[in-house]
């Protein structure tokens, strides 16, 4: 019988990665996913993004946003406010 490793995800590129946690954030329909969704439903660990990026919110803020986000920080507050 030969003994053969399960595969290692020891080089995945941060693209990849990024990319699959944009990918559970569309299915889910949310701007961010939390470390448990991930776990749940990602092709990787959320710990191996946590320890890639330095943490899992470092992570959350790399990864592109598909959905737009309108806060006021991103909208400015004088276009709030706006007449």
């Amino acid at each position: 019988m030969k003994y053969e490793l399960e595969q290692f995800h020891r080089d995945i590129p941060h693209n990849e990665l990024l990319a699959d946690l944009r990918r559970i954030a569309d299915e889910l329909g949310k701007n961010r996913v939390t470390f448990r969704e991930y776990n749940e439903r990602g092709r990787f660990t959320a710990g191996t993004l946590a320890r890639r990026f330095g943490s899992w919110n470092a992570a959350l803020n790399k990864r592109p946003s598909t959905r737009q986000n309108f806060s006021a920080r991103s909208i400015g507050i004088s276009r709030i406010f706006a007449r």
